[in-house]
């Protein structure tokens, strides 16, 4: 996977989070972006999302399971990938 390519997946984790509205995900986003400016290979932006997947995890499904499984999803395929 190309680093480019593994900052793409990232944002595009991102950006879901957000549309979520959860407070403490929200801070952790803007945390990890300041660790994901400084990285250099898809595994260390895989380390830093999946810190940020801790958060994800805490979301409730309610009204947002279509959001989370889409998450879900980009983070797989990342973590398939990378392997």
């Amino acid at each position: 996977m190309e680093i480019n390519q593994a900052r793409e997946l990232f944002e595009q984790v991102a950006e879901l989070c957000l549309e979520l509205g959860d407070k403490p995900l929200s801070l952790a986003i803007e945390s990890s972006y300041k660790d994901f400016y400084r990285v250099n290979s898809p595994q260390e932006i895989f380390d830093i999302l999946s810190d940020m997947m801790a958060f994800v995890d805490e979301i409730e499904p309610d009204d947002n399971e279509e959001i989370l499984e889409e998450i879900e999803s980009i983070y797989n395929f990342f973590q398939d990938e990378l392997e």
